[in-house]
């Protein structure tokens, strides 16, 4: 069985929902250098790997993600060009980050786009969903194959004892 066949069955198996590898993650310091989703996703206690965004005022920002347990998924965000289309401006204004509670309010709506995490395979085949009519969909789906054989080469097979 390949690493990937494994990773695949494990999700099937434990659903997509990786907010409980998150039990016991205490919301740090909001860190410089990161915006917007990148910003929330890394508040909510994972160490984002790698995104990039597809779309011009609106569209897909994709995130490569590393829980602390080790584990590896993507997971995405849907953007917009104001408040009313994008669930982050809508959410925050620019005057919260004075707001003592921030920091929490950051991780929370970060951890809403980990209810929905993927394998490679899946996100895949979640990017490639509408490629009849998304002409972006085929960047998306050559990122994902790409930030995974980057940044997990040699990972194409596991070795999986079976106990008789």
């Amino acid at each position: 069985m390949t690493r990937s066949q494994a990773i695949a069955l494990r999700a099937e198996i434990m659903g997509y929902d990786k907010t409980p590898l998150l039990e016991g993650v205490v919301v740090g310091p909001i860190p410089d250098g990161l915006h917007d989703y990148e910003l929330a996703i890394h508040m909510a206690g994972v160490k984002v790997i790698d995104n990039k965004a597809f779309g011009s005022y609106q569209g897909d920002a994709w995130f490569y993600v590393e829980f602390p347990n080790g584990e590896r998924y993507f997971t995405y965000a849907s953007y917009g060009s104001c408040c009313v289309c994008d669930a982050f401006e809508s959410t925050f204004g620019y005057r919260d980050a004075d707001h003592p509670d921030h920091a929490h309010r950051l991780a929370s709506f970060g951890r809403s786009y980990l209810e929905t995490c993927y394998t490679k395979e899946q996100a895949i085949d979640k990017a490639g969903e509408h490629r009849s009519w998304d002409l972006g969909a085929d960047a998306v789906v050559r990122w994902i194959e790409e930030t995974a054989s980057r940044h997990d080469p040699g990972d194409d097979v596991v070795d999986l004892e079976v106990e008789s």
